[in-house]
């Protein structure tokens, strides 16, 4: 809570045209932060302004003796990146990285403060695509560790593979009786990926829901959507035992290393591919895909 009002302040301030309020935020923050110009009316051109010059004015020879005020300052930056646009707020990232590179040390704390702030379970600003930058800076810094790096180098895995955008990795499938699958035998244009345990009940109330449905089945009938059902355990005696219970034009496979290429945090977890086997949305609302899927399908009759 402290730090969602804390950002609310920062974002009333930064864009105050008050001088009294900017010499307040000088004394208040660990170091200056800028103002937009006067003129400047237009919001978005506002926090472009701010965000690629906002850490003009830090002193990185002493910034990390301070470690909890550098946070505060990471807090208050990244609250404000979604403000930004998405090209604007990666070259605000890439500006800081940039300044922290030769300091092995110092990226590595604004990578842990990078990570606590949107991608931790307590994150005030979760955000895949903003951590991301900082864990490919870290991975690829050799001056950091391999200890310091094996944590880094884990998540480094599930966001280039998982993210919106990449294309589906080729994990390891396979069907009760050993089969081994991949994406390649897939020709629908339209894939909806479920990650599922038969024991889970809302996995159990998704499936009941999606079989029902009458554009989804349309879908499946016509060629131009493919389910493909993954169980996600290591272990698959449990699901070997239970598989037979899914609908019988669906692929129902075993994924043993889907943890390590994805973050499951809770099942089911929803992905929906492209032609391309791109990911074009993850962990999504079911009443979504149903939605997308009636849309889809009138647009067939």
């Amino acid at each position: 809570m402290h730090k969602f009002f804390s950002s609310l302040l920062l974002i009333i301030t930064l864009f105050s045209l008050s001088a009294q309020s900017l010499n307040a935020q000088d004394k208040d923050t660990f170091f200056p932060y800028p103002t937009a110009p006067e003129n400047m009316q237009d919001f978005t051109q506002r926090v472009n302004w701010v965000v690629t010059r906002f850490w003009d004015k830090c002193n990185f020879n002493t910034a990390f003796s301070n470690l909890g005020r550098m946070e505060t300052s990471m807090n208050d930056f990244l609250s404000l990146l979604p403000l930004a646009s998405a090209d604007t707020a990666y070259i605000a990232i890439d500006n800081l990285l940039e300044k922290v590179k030769k300091n092995p040390k110092g990226m590595l704390a604004i990578a842990r403060m990078a990570e606590a702030i949107t991608y931790s379970d307590t994150a005030s600003v979760y955000s895949e695509q903003l951590y991301y930058p900082f864990v490919k800076a870290v991975v690829n810094n050799k001056k950091i560790s391999a200890a310091d790096r094996a944590r880094f180098d884990a998540q480094f895995k599930i966001l280039d593979n998982s993210q919106v955008g990449m294309v589906f990795p080729s994990i390891r499938m396979v069907d009760p009786e050993g089969n081994a699958h991949t994406m390649d035998e897939i020709t629908a244009p339209n894939v909806i990926i479920i990650f599922s345990d038969p024991e889970c009940s809302d996995c159990r109330l998704a499936k009941a829901r999606i079989a029902a449905d009458y554009n989804i089945g349309n879908l499946l009938k016509r060629g131009t959507l493919e389910i493909i059902a993954l169980y996600p355990e290591p272990d698959n005696q449990e699901w070997l035992q239970s598989y037979t219970d899914y609908p019988e034009e669906w692929k129902v496979w075993w994924a043993p290393e889907a943890y390590d290429y994805f973050e499951i945090a809770g099942l089911p977890s929803i992905y929906l591919l492209n032609q391309e086997r791109k990911i074009v949305g993850k962990d999504l609302v079911l009443d979504n895909i149903m939605e997308a899927c009636r849309q889809l399908n009138n647009k067939l009759k």
